[in-house]
């Protein structure tokens, strides 16, 4: 069964890394991952899903909660939208928004036509 791990890491150089090894030490396949900022710059929050039963999911997130690095791990219990869907749409949204080119007649500080749009 497919599960969500939610874990708040400090936002530093081989943090996933090490995460992710813990994840393959137990023979756990990660099936999504998507790590993001948060509003704090030296904290990143990743969604793991994995396959894997209750035990081995209590296991896990006991197992990071003890990493000196990890702030927070729970299980995210929600059936409503998969993570990955939820981690592409993210993904999607920004690049989406970092890639539009801004026309030559708007402002730099100005609202686009996107924000326009959501606006009406």
């Amino acid at each position: 069964m497919s599960r969500t791990i939610a874990v708040e890491v400090e936002n530093r150089p081989g943090e996933l890394a090490r995460i992710v090894n813990l994840f393959a030490a137990r023979g756990v396949n990660i099936e999504s991952l998507a790590v993001e900022a948060t509003a704090d710059v030296a904290v990143s929050a990743m969604s793991i899903v994995v396959d894997a039963d209750d035990r081995t999911t209590d296991q896990l997130i006991r197992t990071l909660d003890k990493q000196v690095r990890v702030l927070s791990a729970r299980e995210i219990r929600s059936a409503a939208v998969p993570a990955a869907d939820v981690a592409a749409s993210r993904a999607a949204t920004r690049a989406g928004a970092r890639d539009a080119p801004a026309s030559a007649g708007e402002d730099a500080g100005a609202p686009d036509s996107r924000q326009k749009e959501k606006a009406s």
